[in-house]
């Protein structure tokens, strides 16, 4: 059976149409991927700026551990060490700095260097 040219015409006809109902669904799709990955974008830059936000609150409790007196020296000894290790600087950094030239001393004292 040889194929005519309205055999073509059909067959072309059918394609068209496929095409036709399937370009939109296409685009549907395409869309719906371009949303996601703006949303997942979002979603990044959310977890980023919570990061940084317990980043600065754990600073803040390394802080104020390094300048509670009522806890022991060695705590606020590591509290301090900590607190320099996420960028702390100024007064803690110097305070710091004197609890440990005071715990070295208060070892030495003790004879245990």
């Amino acid at each position: 059976m040889a194929i005519t040219a309205t055999d073509i015409g059909i067959i072309a006809g059918a394609g068209a149409a496929i095409l036709g109902a399937t370009a939109p669904m296409i685009k549907l799709f395409l869309d719906f991927r371009k949303s996601q990955r703006d949303e997942n974008r979002a979603i990044k830059d959310q977890i980023g700026g919570i990061d940084k936000k317990i980043d600065l609150n754990s600073r803040d409790i390394q802080r104020v551990t390094l300048f509670n007196e009522q806890l022991p020296l060695e705590e606020r000894l590591d509290a301090g060490e900590r607190y320099m290790k996420t960028g702390g600087n100024g007064a803690g950094r110097v305070y710091y700095e004197t609890l440990k030239r005071k715990y070295e001393g208060k070892l030495q004292s003790d004879g245990l260097v």
